[in-house]
């Protein structure tokens, strides 16, 4: 679910402006530890969570006309995937790391995630994401597992 989120983020169907990928943590948790991703989901040719264009602007997503509206999560072009206390989480229409309404990818009674890391990489002149996950059974927790994947950012240039 989310390396298909990453290759997906910055694909536009129109014209869409703003950065399409932010790491970033939420407070308390490791540095580079949440993601932002944008991409057009329901292919209407913008960047939107509800009616409205979204842009950057120190730092945090906003509606170009200043106000958060927001949007049925089935109908958001806006992903956050963090950790949060032991758990990798997802939001959907979210503005940032913070807040409620997040959905657990793993049952937090079976899995512990320890660790999730991502960084930027560019290779051959292209943009790449490198994601760290570790993680193990509540109840084996010498038994640890660690997955690393570089995902290529195919909509996104330089």
């Amino acid at each position: 679910m989310l390396e298909k989120d990453v290759r997906r983020s910055g694909y536009c169907f129109g014209e869409c402006v703003g950065v399409a990928l932010k790491i970033s943590e939420k407070r308390g948790e490791a540095k580079h530890s949440c993601i932002h991703l944008i991409y057009d989901y329901n292919l209407d040719g913008k960047w939107q969570m509800a009616n409205g264009k979204w842009q950057m602007a120190n730092g945090k997503w906003q509606m170009a006309n200043g106000k958060w509206q927001k949007a049925p999560d089935e109908t958001s072009d806006f992903f956050i995937y963090r950790i949060h206390r032991g758990k990798l989480e997802i939001h959907r229409s979210g503005v940032d790391c913070e807040g409620p309404g997040w959905i657990n990818l793993f049952d937090p009674k079976q899995i512990i995630v320890l660790q999730f890391a991502l960084k930027e990489v560019i290779m051959d002149e292209k943009r790449f994401l490198a994601v760290f996950l570790s993680l193990s059974p509540r109840a084996y927790p010498d038994l640890l597992r660690e997955y690393q994947l570089k995902i290529y950012l195919r909509n996104q240039s330089i």
